[in-house]
């Protein structure tokens, strides 16, 4: 699992405009070039995301990537050095070559584990309902139902008692 770097976005923006990708994203539309470098760059640069990708030595291929968007309270616009989290939303991909295989909990898991080595506030995940693969991956990765919305629904990663 590592940090995304400049030269996995053309991965990413092929993975992202997949059919069946953007058949299961929310917003249920293929992106330009020209969004994706813009996008890309900012995310790169942004306090408030984290993108991880993983590799398997055993694939000759990038598995996917885990995106954390953090959301605060604290107003961005009046102190933006200053990040006050409150939560994290998390989506994923996986590689379409490697879809199928159950890479999808570990991928999760894995990103998890390194977004927390940062931060260990609650984590969220809106899920569209049809995406019935990725409702039973983040299930099996100890996410539990919340609330339901007109095309999402939304699920919280339970946190660890101590």
């Amino acid at each position: 699992m590592f940090r995304a770097r400049p030269q996995d976005e053309k991965d990413l923006f092929r993975w992202r405009n997949d059919e069946q990708s953007v058949a299961m994203s929310l917003d249920n539309h293929r992106i330009t070039w020209k969004e994706h470098t813009a996008w890309y760059s900012n995310a790169l640069n942004s306090k408030y995301k984290y993108i991880y990708f993983a590799s398997d030595p055993n694939i000759d291929d990038l598995i996917g990537t885990v995106r954390f968007d953090i959301e605060s309270y604290s107003s961005k616009e009046t102190n933006p050095d200053k990040i006050n989290p409150t939560f994290a939303d998390v989506s994923i991909i996986v590689n379409p070559v490697v879809r199928g295989q159950r890479l999808c909990v570990p991928l999760l898991t894995s990103g998890i584990t390194e977004f927390r080595k940062i931060y260990n506030i609650p984590i969220t995940a809106h899920i569209k309902q049809e995406n019935t693969a990725s409702i039973h991956c983040f299930e099996k990765a100890n996410f539990v139902f919340v609330n339901r919305y007109e095309k999402s629904f939304l699920y919280l990663m339970k946190m660890p008692v101590f």
